[in-house]
């Protein structure tokens, strides 16, 4: 029955939208990061920037995660997890957006 299921859900290209989702994501974010920094400074201020951002949010989420579950006892904790990084990116590109006055 998952095979199946699978089957339809691949068929009515149910596995592109993720797909497109992340392409609109990660191909403006290159852009985005690079007119924060001056560019005497861009290339540093990128790899420091996304990598520190990839380590805090990443690479300690399994951590964070098992410790939300554990402390709530709530197995949709990781949920509270995605939500709080989406109002952190919110909230960071809001900066963004009124530091370079883009509407």
């Amino acid at each position: 029955m998952y095979s199946l299921i699978h089957k339809v859900y691949a068929a009515s290209g149910g596995e592109s939208d993720p797909k497109r989702l992340k392409a609109t994501y990660f191909g403006a974010l290159p852009a985005l990061m690079s007119e924060i920094f001056p560019t005497q400074t861009r290339a540093t201020g990128l790899a420091v920037s996304y990598n520190i951002g990839v380590t805090v949010f990443g690479g300690f989420a399994p951590f964070v995660i098992t410790w939300l579950i554990d402390a709530s006892g709530n197995k949709l904790a990781p949920g509270f997890y995605l939500m709080f990084c989406a109002v952190v990116s919110l909230l960071a590109l809001n900066a963004v957006r009124s530091t370079l006055k883009i509407r």
